[in-house]
């Protein structure tokens, strides 16, 4: 897996030009993709505002069934387990180009054919960070793209890039 920092332009608000190079991605490149979000909101706006470009004006909205339709779905905690399913499952077999997802797919799913991770934020933890890129890049090369939202740690890691590799793993936690 290949790692790129990548400090979005700014003459955009961050929202829009993920929405605009996740649409890229699926109508211009082979690459099926996971976008990691740090929050549900998040995941609702991008995918929201992607949605409204993959569906026609005159379509009937109502009967418009979103999750067998669109090209890239919102993936979080909260959804029905036959949601949940149908998105897993498309994208499982190469029915889906992208995900946009909360840590909710960071762990416990294999996802064999995903070619491009997109990290919106560094992750805080390298326990995080590795789940995350470990999602990529299974049955062949893969790249990730780690993106500056301009916050603190953010820009702490791109002035110093070494440190994402050495960030500390999250302590184990059991809960009884």
């Amino acid at each position: 897996v290949t790692i790129k920092l990548v400090e979005p332009p700014s003459d955009k608000d961050l929202l829009t030009t993920l929405s605009e190079f996740m649409e890229f991605i699926a109508k211009d490149t082979d690459h099926r993709f996971i976008t990691f979000v740090d929050s549900r909101k998040q995941t609702e706006y991008i995918t929201s505002i992607i949605s409204r470009s993959q569906t026609q004006e005159d379509e009937d909205l109502l009967n418009y069934d979103h999750l067998q339709n669109l090209n890239i779905l919102p993936y979080r905690a909260g959804y029905e387990v036959n949601d949940r399913n149908a998105i897993q499952e498309r994208l499982s077999n190469k029915r889906l180009t992208g995900v946009i997802s909360t840590s909710a797919l960071e762990l416990g799913i294999d996802i064999p054919f995903l070619t491009l991770g997109i990290l919106v934020g560094v992750p805080h933890s390298a326990t995080n960070f590795y789940q995350r890129i470990g999602r990529i890049g299974r049955r062949s090369k893969g790249e990730v793209i780690v993106i500056n939202t301009g916050d603190i740690y953010s820009k702490s890691i791109f002035r110093n890039p070494e440190q994402l590799l050495s960030m500390p793993f999250s302590e184990g936690a059991l809960y009884l």
